[in-house]
């Protein structure tokens, strides 16, 4: 029997921190996972950077599959026909026990799990002097946030899972599936107690807040359908706002900024390379695009919701062309305004092949000009914003108290900075009505799809709202087509849109090795 060996990285470092520089910019110095190595408050402070390096380095977490993996398996996406199978299984419903990039994901949670647990075991324990209350108790409740984190995705790709909450649980190899209500009582735990961590201005960029632990905590209360808890938590989150202009939220000149809640910092010409994967798989192919491979573009149904001269609408996509427009030299195109004032325009003639729309929005072309490379680059991941906190309040006021004036003021905050249509109760010029509460909740739900697209969101949303309406908006998707464009989905895509596909399969390897784990209904 196979036998599945946990692995992590905790990097001890010597800290020297200052009120301006980030959190993960300094040099790791070794390799320990003892009670007593942790002596001072630099080498506690240097352990959980190894936790943080690990869980958003590593292409199958958080900055990598779980967004753009996800997001394929969405309403949203479609693939490229030419793309590696084990990509196109996502968003075709085709994934299976052997997938290698399934299995690579379920790895690393539990890596980083085991990490982190040990890490917890150690600072609990250590009874040096020179370690502060302070800094033990912050470094413990980031460390949580963590745990949560990784139970979090954990649940929501393959429902009941093993819980492991210390490091000799990690030892056992046969352990049966925890059921999820179990699970999230953990993850509620975890959490309540990393909202006590300090606000956003008080921590150094890229590290977790009060407001991170928050967003998380109402996400969780989301997904469990405890919509009173979601919006009292939600109510809690303070500190932040819309960015005025949508172009900035992900600006290389506005990194950071007041509607960040947490996001991962890359620089270009850093030892190692740093890069933000997600351009690759999202973006089209162009010869200044360096490692783009356009794996997973924008599909015709998202593009019949949008409004094609918005703001949102011509920063977010590239243009799809019409079939009648397509030559060798013109397979799409893109505008972008910049530094000048000045439209640019970008004209795709290696563009992927059906030729589809793309997402654009994560890489500023403003300020640093349109050639890039998507591993070396100063394209900042955007993990948590207040954008999603609107929309999230706006959701659960209709719910729990219908067709308010709060909720519309809510959804249309997201809807003037979009520059697009506001939406009314009544029927006015310029308006779009809204006659129902559930015309209502629709709006909202579509709303999240348009400004939150590509940023992993949406495919977890599906599912808490109910399988059968998750199956539906993805069988409407692959049957969408745009007169007059490429199809972006074949018919056979639709065969296995099934209830039971909405988890992913338990990797094969896990099966070998555990023998109480049990497989996901569907899979062999």
């Amino acid at each position: 029997m196979k036998t599945f060996k946990f692995r992590y990285l905790l990097l001890v470092v010597s800290l020297s921190f200052s009120s301006c520089s980030d959190f993960l910019e300094e040099d790791t110095r070794g390799q320990q996972m003892q009670e007593t190595f942790y002596n001072t408050d630099s080498e506690l402070e240097g352990g959980l950077i190894g936790i943080y390096e690990q869980i958003i380095n590593t292409d199958a977490g958080i900055k990598g599959n779980l967004i753009y993996r996800n997001e394929a398996c969405s309403d949203l996406l479609t693939y490229k026909p030419a793309a590696a199978a084990a990509g196109m299984a996502f968003p075709k419903y085709m994934l299976t026990p052997e997938s290698n990039l399934v299995t690579n994901t379920w790895n690393h949670l539990y890596s980083c799990i085991f990490g982190i647990n040990a890490y917890i075991q150690a600072v609990e324990n250590n009874t040096s002097s020179k370690v502060s209350i302070k800094v033990k108790d912050i470094c413990l409740k980031e460390a949580k946030f963590f745990r949560a984190l990784m139970y979090y995705h954990l649940v929501m790709c393959w429902g009941d899972v093993p819980l492991r909450t210390k490091p000799t649980d990690m030892s056992n190899t046969d352990i049966e599936r925890t059921p999820k209500d179990k699970i999230w009582e953990v993850v509620l735990s975890d959490l309540n107690e990393a909202i006590t961590l300090p606000d956003k201005t008080e921590v150094e960029n890229g590290r977790i807040s009060k407001g991170a632990a928050l967003y998380l905590l109402a996400k969780v209360h989301l997904m469990r359908g405890d919509m009173k808890n979601a919006q009292n938590v939600l109510n809690q989150i303070t500190g932040y706002s819309l960015m005025s202009d949508i172009k900035h939220v992900w600006s290389t000149s506005y990194k950071y900024n007041d509607e960040s809640i947490w996001e991962i910092n890359r620089e270009k010409g850093t030892l190692p390379k740093q890069g933000n994967d997600m351009l690759g798989y999202y973006m089209p192919m162009h010869k200044d695009f360096k490692g783009v491979n356009s794996t997973y573009p924008v599909n015709d149904y998202v593009l019949m919701m949008t409004e094609k001269e918005s703001d949102r609408t011509k920063y977010y996509y590239s243009k799809k062309p019409l079939s009648s427009e397509v030559s060798p030299q013109y397979k799409g195109e893109y505008t972008y305004v910049n530094s000048n004032g000045e439209d640019v325009k970008i004209i795709f003639s290696n563009a992927t092949v059906p030729l589809y729309s793309h997402i654009m929005k994560f890489a500023d072309f403003s300020t640093v000009g349109y050639e890039f490379a998507v591993g070396d680059c100063p394209f900042n991941i955007v993990l948590f914003r207040y954008a999603d906190v609107v929309l999230m309040q706006a959701e659960v006021e209709c719910e729990l108290n219908g067709r308010t004036q709060k909720a519309l003021d809510l959804l249309n905050k997201i809807r003037d900075r979009a520059k697009e249509a506001p939406y009314s109760y009544d029927k006015k010029e310029g308006y779009r009505q809204l006659i129902s509460k559930e015309e209502l909740r629709e709006a909202i739900r579509n709303e999240r799809a348009l400004e939150l697209i590509g940023e992993g969101h949406r495919f977890y949303d599906l599912k808490r709202w109910g399988s059968e309406y998750a199956l539906r908006k993805l069988k409407e998707s692959r049957k969408a087509h745009i007169e007059g464009t490429e199809f972006c989905y074949r018919s056979e895509d639709l065969i296995n849109i099934k209830e039971e596909y909405l988890l992913w399969p338990i990797p094969e390897s896990e099966i070998n090795a555990n023998n109480k784990i049990t497989q996901n209904p569907g899979y062999k």
